[in-house]
């Protein structure tokens, strides 16, 4: 008999401290969530390539910067109650053409959502004349010709309206381009020319075609 009041009490003595435990976690857990009212967590992961040329440093820092600071501040309005982890993520290509160096930044946020969102900015740098190299826009008819013929032969295009209209000859569907020895390759993120599932679509368009 006596087992029996010694194993009812002890069970009884589990349950109590148990119940206090859960308690004093869940108390914690307020306290956690009060003192964190009015902050937002957030990360940021970024390469900042280096180059010989201190001009073309001060191009690149500068331009990280933007997409940092942008961030940081859709950080600062950021729903405080939501328990994620806003994040930034800058990684980069390098490519190196006769006199130019070319960076394509892809960058990556998380703001919330069912995705990461992921858009792109490219550099194309001239070492000679120390600057930055812009598109031609009387080329763009002939880009935006050449670039359509090669993603329609793409499996991935399953929306040819996505597509039309995401490379249409105008300067802001081509802005992101790098300079290689096959031509100039153009990137296209997310959305622009295929739904997000799509993922990231490149096309190159060789010198001799803008001859």
């Amino acid at each position: 008999m006596k087992l029996k009041y010694y194993f009812v009490f002890f069970v009884a003595l589990g349950f109590l401290v148990f119940s206090v435990h859960c308690v004093a976690l869940e108390v914690t857990k307020e306290q956690v969530l009060q003192s964190e009212k009015e902050m937002v967590r957030y990360r940021i992961t970024k390469d900042t390539p280096r180059e010989s040329d201190e001009k073309l440093n001060r191009i690149l820092e500068r331009r990280i910067e933007e997409v940092r600071t942008g961030f940081l501040e859709i950080v600062s309005k950021g729903d405080t109650s939501l328990d994620i982890e806003y994040t930034l993520d800058i990684t980069y290509q390098r490519y190196v053409y006769e006199k130019y160096i070319s960076y394509c930044f892809i960058i990556s946020t998380y703001t919330g959502g069912a995705h990461p969102n992921t858009t792109l900015f490219t550099i194309v740098y001239d070492t000679e004349k120390e600057e930055v190299v812009s598109l031609p826009e009387d080329a763009l008819e002939i880009i935006s010709s050449s670039v359509r013929g090669d993603l329609l032969m793409n499996p991935r295009i399953v929306r040819t309206d996505f597509m039309m209209s995401g490379t249409e000859a105008r300067i802001e569907n081509f802005q992101n381009f790098v300079f290689t020895k096959e031509g100039i390759l153009f990137f296209f993120p997310p959305y622009q020319v295929g739904p997000y599932s799509s993922g990231m679509f490149s096309s190159v368009v060789p010198f001799e075609k803008l001859l």
